[in-house]
């Protein structure tokens, strides 16, 4: 095999040096978008995971209340119960919350700031600063309360220095801190990227409004304590409410929350390999047709029919291997590219800050590269060997025209079918759910995606070019006649260029509908609920609530301004979002003041359970404990009206009454809706995200928002944005949450024009002889050009209405099905009627550029040597 590969299959792909490299490319732009989002993935989660080490030290468990990062923290008191068990070497206390710069210069960097207890920290975490003094006298730091630490990777990027002065945003407005120490990247460091600050817990409690409470309790235990036992010893003393966990749990619910974006991201990232796949399989296949011959010499001077597919699959083999590590190389620059936009959609998604502070590229990201590339060319070369196998020599040797064509029409038939029989099975496991269900049937529905639709796509196709021939057969030229003959009386060739461009096509329908039905969900979701004039909280994004929460008093100060609309028993109204643990699953809380009477509960989007007017007052009777549940809530937890929920709250577990269920957008897991009075009562809270207002019309909007603005901007660090203003940043941030699909589509059509090109410049090789017979009765060099890019433009335009048909179709009942299980959000269904012109230009666009230069080729032909070509 060794020296029929050497003499043969690597002859062979030197001399074809042109096909040979563009498959290369098209298998390593293929890989590239693959191994990219697998790096951006293995990045996101190991930067988690090194944080949540780095944070941990020598912590054995760690006891947070089971809300993550937006959890309003629980009693301090709650230190002292863990004194009772012998088990506890140290019980060391810690206050975290992201901290936002209010300078310009720092607008686009926030921090993870720590309160910790600098007295008890060392048995727990290591620190080293540039000046050792602070971490070994820590009264110095302590006896200054404007203190913070801060890593020198992060001051360096910011132009800090110690003694430099830095304004955070805080809950009662702006705190200027002074930098005391740099902690260079050993131990706690290193984690969140380096974007970690440290101050006094005292401190840090006054300074974002935890007065009197933790986020977490690090345990330090003894020698040969039972984990497990001791966790439910404490959960059973402090109540069901608190989480303790070893600290490597906290990245594996990490994983699991963001394991289903990840899905998704390698499902559009496959789509773009596959069109490699068929690049592949049709470079094969037109190989074994051009060496027929070939094959039949070998087979008679004793080659078998193992060895034959062997060379074949070789050679497909090598150019996989090539194109894979150019492709894993290639990955690398492009994740470096995406990641920013990935883990910021990723942010918004499950509102918590998410970040990837390096690329994590290792040697098994390499051998990954090489073994897909390699992996997904033996399969693509697969069936195109076998057949080149099953030549017999004495056929080999004859005209086979005829019955080569009789061959593929019968494979071109058995493909619709197996493509049909793919798309029914992805209707039934769509409305079934089966994919959400288990993993391998996942994989399999994302399987029927795109095989399915690739497979039944150049039928469609080419039933349309027969269509067009005989509605203009009489009206048509003669030029335009013999493309649409041409194409129809090579359907495997037509097939072929098809395949290629329509997983394309189809990705960029899917990625459109995807982005057009979010939006138009989201629009219509707050022309219904926003009926404030004006919202109000510290810099940030309020509609994903990364924000500094404010102390509720603030709103006492905005009511002092004019031409604010007057209720009978406010003006300005609070909401307070938190994260809460429910069956291991992280929901969402909106906490609400009772609303303008004049909006008539227009924020309560009721699904079920009864008129908003009718229920809102029993939802806000703070004498009651009574709740709404989002219909996301309800598809993860089956709940309905009526029912009881029960909560763990830093006070206990508490019972609630179901009133109904509500549409709300704020958290893919599930949403409960409370009164803020109840609220407070539970988790003693008094932190608020945001307040909206309405005005009196006294004064216009804009004249209200820049009173405020005047009187406590600065002060307060708070800025104000209109209803419109809230939608449009909501709508551009969904924009910026598909920005990386973008290079996801350009890769697919990318492969695809490479496909395209090499298919048309074999196939004009091909037709030398029938294009020199054209030449020698009378077509001239023109005609000839415009044969082959009417070709092109048949394919294209036929290819993008199939294209628009399938891809609207797959992305209706991924929205309507795929989309809830597989990410948690429940939209609509909308067509983006804008991208059906983009995509038809697109499909027209892609095969006129790959035909072009072929086509003139073709033209330049001169007939002697054409007619000579054999």
């Amino acid at each position: 095999m060794y020296n029929l590969f050497r003499f043969i299959g690597f002859r062979h792909l030197s001399l074809k040096p042109l096909r040979t490299i563009l498959t290369i490319l098209g298998i390593a732009f293929g890989i590239a978008l693959f191994i990219a989002i697998r790096i951006i993935n293995h990045s996101t989660l190991l930067s988690f995971e090194e944080s949540m080490e780095a944070m941990a030290g020598k912590a054995s468990l760690v006891i947070t209340l089971g809300g993550g990062q937006g959890s309003s923290g629980f009693p301090e008191e709650k230190l002292s119960e863990l004194k009772s068990f012998k088990e506890i070497k140290n019980a060391v206390p810690m206050v975290q919350s992201a901290g936002y710069f209010t300078g310009d210069s720092h607008v686009n960097e926030s921090l993870m700031v720590t309160g910790v207890d600098l007295l008890k920290e060392s048995s727990v975490r290591t620190y080293k600063t540039t000046d050792s003094e602070i971490m070994d006298d820590p009264f110095i730091f302590l006896n200054q309360p404007d203190s913070v630490i801060l890593t020198k990777e992060f001051a360096e990027r910011n132009h800090l220095a110690i003694d430099s002065k830095i304004e955070l945003a805080t809950s009662i407005g702006k705190k200027t801190l002074t930098v005391r120490g740099l902690l260079v990247p050993e131990g706690a460091a290193k984690a969140y990227g380096g974007t970690l600050a440290i101050m006094d817990i005292d401190g840090a409690q006054v300074t974002f409004g935890k007065g009197g409470k933790l986020d977490r309790i690090d345990l330090v235990t003894r020698e040969g304590v039972d984990l497990d036992s001791l966790s439910k010893r404490i959960v059973e003393k402090l109540g069901a409410a608190y989480q303790v966990e070893r600290p490597q749990e906290n990245s594996k619910s990490m994983e699991r929350l963001v394991k289903s974006y990840q899905v998704l991201l390698s499902f559009f990232s496959t789509l773009a390999l596959l069109v490699g796949v068929f690049l592949v399989a049709n470079t094969v296949g037109i190989s074994v047709v051009e060496r027929r011959k070939e094959i039949g010499i070998l087979r008679a001077l004793g080659a078998m029919k193992v060895s034959i597919a062997t060379l074949f699959v070789t050679e497909a083999f090598f150019m996989g291997i090539i194109g894979g590590g150019m492709g894993v190389f290639m990955g690398w620059a492009l994740a470096g590219k995406l990641i920013g936009m990935v883990t910021r959609s990723m942010s918004s998604q499950y509102v918590m800050p998410l970040t990837a502070s390096r690329i994590h590229f290792s040697g098994e990201q390499f051998i990954w590269g090489l073994g897909v590339g390699a992996l997904v060319s033996v399969l693509a070369a697969l069936w195109p060997s076998l057949r080149a196998a099953s030549v017999k020599p004495l056929e080999a040797m004859k005209k086979f025209e005829g019955a080569q064509q009789a061959g593929n029409k019968k494979i071109f038939t058995k493909r619709f079918y197996v493509g049909c029989l793919m798309l029914c099975y992805l209707l039934l496991s769509s409305f079934g759910h089966w994919g959400g269900k288990n993993y391998v049937l996942g994989i399999l529905e994302q399987g029927c995606t795109m095989f399915g639709s690739a497979l039944v796509a150049p039928a469609l196709v080419t039933i349309l070019i027969l269509c067009f021939k005989k509605l203009f057969l009489n009206s048509s030229g003669a030029v335009t006649r013999l493309s649409s003959d041409n194409l129809l009386r090579h359907p495997q060739r037509t097939g072929s260029n098809v395949m290629t461009l329509m997983i394309g096509l189809i990705l960029v329908i899917m990625v459109a509908s995807l982005s057009k039905s979010f939006k138009t969900t989201l629009n219509d979701w707050f022309k219904r609920v926003l009926a404030a004039d004006v919202l109000i909280s510290s810099s940030g994004k309020l509609f994903s609530f990364q924000v500094q929460p404010l102390d509720e008093s603030l709103g006492r100060e905005i009511e002092k301004s004019l031409g604010i609309r007057r209720g009978p028993l406010q003006s300005v109204y609070a909401l307070r979002f938190a994260h809460l643990n429910y069956e291991g699953k992280q929901i969402g809380l909106k906490a609400f003041d009772i609303p303008d009477p004049h909006n008539n509960y227009s924020l309560l989007d009721m699904k079920s359970g009864g008129k908003a007017t009718d229920i809102g007052p029993q939802l806000f009777d703070s004498s009651k404990n009574n709740v709404l549940v989002s219909e996301i809530f309800v598809f993860h937890h089956p709940k309905k009206p009526g029912d009881i929920l029960v909560l763990n709250t830093p006070t206990g577990a508490v019972e609630f009454k179901i009133l109904g269920v509500m549409v709300d957008y704020a958290s893919s897991e599930g949403m409960v809706y409370m009164s803020r009075d109840v609220y407070k009562k539970y988790w003693r809270d008094n932190l608020v995200d945001g307040f909206s207002l309405n005005v009196d019309g006294t004064l216009s909007i804009s004249d209200v928002r820049r009173d405020i603005e005047a009187r406590l901007g600065k002060e307060k660090n708070i800025v104000t944005v209109s209803q419109k203003e809230m939608k449009d940043s909501i709508m551009n941030e969904v924009d910026k949450s598909f920005a990386y699909t973008r290079a996801i589509e350009a890769a697919a059509l990318l492969v695809a024009f490479l496909g395209l090109f090499n298919t048309f410049l074999i196939s004009v090789m091909e037709r030398t002889r029938e294009i020199g017979l054209l030449r020698a009765i009378g077509m001239d060099r023109r005609q000839v050009l415009i044969m082959i890019i009417q070709e092109a433009l048949l394919q294209g335009a036929f290819g993008a209405v199939v294209a628009i048909v399938l891809g609207s179709g797959i992305a209706y009942i991924f929205v309507k099905n795929n989309l809830t299980s597989m990410l948690g959000w429940i939209v609509d269904f909308s067509f983006p009627w804008s991208i059906v012109g983009i995509t038809l230009l697109l499909g027209i666009a892609v095969t006129i550029l790959a035909a072009f230069y072929p086509a003139r080729h073709a033209a330049k032909l001169e007939i002697r040597e054409a007619l000579d070509y054999e």
